[in-house]
This record gives structure tokens, C-alpha cells and sequence, in this order.
């Protein structure tokens, strides 16, 4: 009797194991994504940083500063003794694009008109869209910022200083460099089971002031 109570103990352990299964497996599968996707996101930011800080020296062409966000991505090996960017802007493996803009600033803190560099192919939709072919690559830039009112307010108080202290008035620009990753997921079956958006486009963006000086003599 004690016997037969044990199998039917030991039964009813595999039953409900088998139940709470699936769960437990969605849960560490989701916990292996959001992990992937995390750590794809700051390598986003931290190439992304990089490249503005390069931008803001005004020593640079645009072509070095774009290099500088796709090296900043790190390598990978994917075979032995062969090390390529992790970041790729070309290929049916591209995962990165880069839209590089630059707002002039008059010496009263005005923005003029911006100029637009691009790179790299960006998905919208989960569709691939080659930035440089497009007619229009400002229809992908998500700036929104009110960079008059800040980087132009700072700016004008910049200049109100340095013409105090015997400085010649500052024209600078702001350089803004948009980010978008192509995150493809681990488990690409599950998300489509989800309908989820396959790959998912990370985004980051950041400015800076370019700085110039010059002293009046």
C-alpha cells in the first residue's frame, strides 16, 4: 500500500513538472533575449557616444566620424584568426545604420539650416531601406529635440562672456548622430509566434556642441 502511494506521488510530480515546463522555459528563453537585446542596445550607446565625442573635436571629416561609430561596435570571429566589425552597414547581414546631421549656429544662437549624412542600411518595418538611395534620408531621422532653445540659449550666454573678456563671438554648430541597430532574436521561431517585430530596430541618439576658438587680439 505505502508502495502504491509513492508511484502515485512520483506520477503526479511528472505531471505537474511537465505543466509548469513551457513556462519555465519561455521565461528563460525571455530572459536570454532581453539580455541579447540589453547588451546590443549599450554597444548602440557607447558607439554612438563615440562617434559624437570625435564629431564635437571639429577636426574630422564626416566619413571618419561614421567609421568611428562602426568600429566602436566591437569585432567578432566568425571563423578562426578572422576578426570583422560586429557592426555591419552592408550585406544580408547589415545591422547598423548611422544618420550623421550637423545644425549650424550663428554667433546670437540661431540654427540654420542642417546638413545630412547617412550610412548604412535601416530597417523600418523589419524591411531593409539603404539610407544613401533614398531621396529623403530626414523622412528616418527621429530628431525631435528642441536644440534651438538649448544648444543656441547655451551658445548666446557663451558668446555674451567671451565678448566680456575680450573673445571674439563663437559660431559653432551642433552635430547629432542617430543610431539604429537591426536586434535579430535569438529565438526567431518564438517571436514570430508572437508576431513581433523580426528584426527590432534599437535606436540611440545623442549631440554635442562643436567647439571652435579663436581670441581677439
Amino acid at each position: 500500500m505505502k508502495q502504491s502511494w509513492w508511484k502515485k506521488k512520483d506520477g503526479q510530480s511528472v505531471v505537474e513538472f511537465s505543466l509548469v515546463l513551457p513556462f519555465l522555459l519561455v521565461l528563460f528563453l525571455g530572459m536570454v533575449e532581453i539580455g541579447m537585446a540589453f547588451y546590443n542596445y549599450i554597444s548602440l550607446a557607447s558607439a554612438n557616444r563615440e562617434g559624437v565625442r570625435l564629431a564635437s573635436r571639429g577636426r574630422f571629416q564626416d566619413d571618419d566620424v561614421l567609421g568611428r561609430v562602426i568600429s566602436s561596435g566591437g569585432t567578432q570571429e566568425p571563423e578562426p584568426g578572422v576578426l570583422v566589425n560586429a557592426f555591419k552597414t552592408m550585406g544580408e547581414d547589415a545591422n547598423i545604420a548611422v544618420i550623421l546631421t550637423h545644425f549650424p549656429i550663428d554667433e546670437d544662437g540661431n540654427l540654420g539650416e542642417s546638413t545630412i549624412v547617412v550610412t548604412g542600411t535601416l530597417y523600418i518595418d523589419g524591411a531593409p531601406v539603404f539610407l544613401p538611395s533614398v531621396d529623403d534620408p530626414q523622412t528616418y531621422s527621429r530628431i525631435s529635440g528642441d536644440y534651438e532653445n538649448f544648444h543656441g540659449d547655451i551658445t548666446k550666454k557663451i558668446n555674451d562672456r567671451r565678448l566680456a573678456e575680450s573673445y571674439d563671438p563663437q559660431q559653432s554648430e551642433i552635430v547629432v548622430i542617430e543610431t539604429f541597430f537591426a536586434h535579430r532574436p535569438l529565438i526567431g521561431d518564438f517571436i514570430n509566434i508572437l508576431q513581433l517585430e523580426n528584426p527590432t530596430t534599437l535606436y540611440f541618439s545623442s549631440s554635442m556642441r562643436v567647439m571652435r576658438d579663436s581670441r581677439v587680439e
